[in-house]
């Protein structure tokens, strides 16, 4: 995650994506609204830490939307995690988050810089 592991591009395009299928639940600012929970800021990284993309990647395929889950296209999913990384402050960089679930496990989700 501190490598930076996604392009400003890409998260430009996530927060599009965001907009369309996360903003309902999580609100404009990723804060969490009523049934939505945060996704930025220490109890989001907290919950996550040492965790994988991957792992993030398949809790958002397959249950978000809670009205419509899987509804929502592998790649598009990568590009949404890109939008909350940039959202957490993780570093941008020139290469893009990939949609391959290998690549995905190697990027460990840590709440502080190693």
């Amino acid at each position: 995650m501190w490598d930076s592991v996604y392009t400003d591009s890409q998260a430009a395009s996530g927060d599009s994506l965001y907009k369309v299928n996360c903003v309902k639940c999580h609100g404009p600012t990723l804060g969490g609204v009523d049934d939505g929970s945060p996704l930025v800021g220490a109890a989001f990284l907290s919950d996550w830490n040492g965790q994988t993309l991957a792992d993030l990647h398949d809790r958002v395929r397959s249950t978000m939307p809670p009205d419509n889950p899987k509804s929502i296209p592998r790649d598009q999913v990568t590009t949404i995690l890109a939008y909350l990384l940039a959202q957490n402050h993780f570093p941008s960089g020139h290469r893009l988050l990939v949609d391959d679930p290998d690549s995905l496990r190697d990027i460990k989700i840590l709440s502080s810089k190693p």
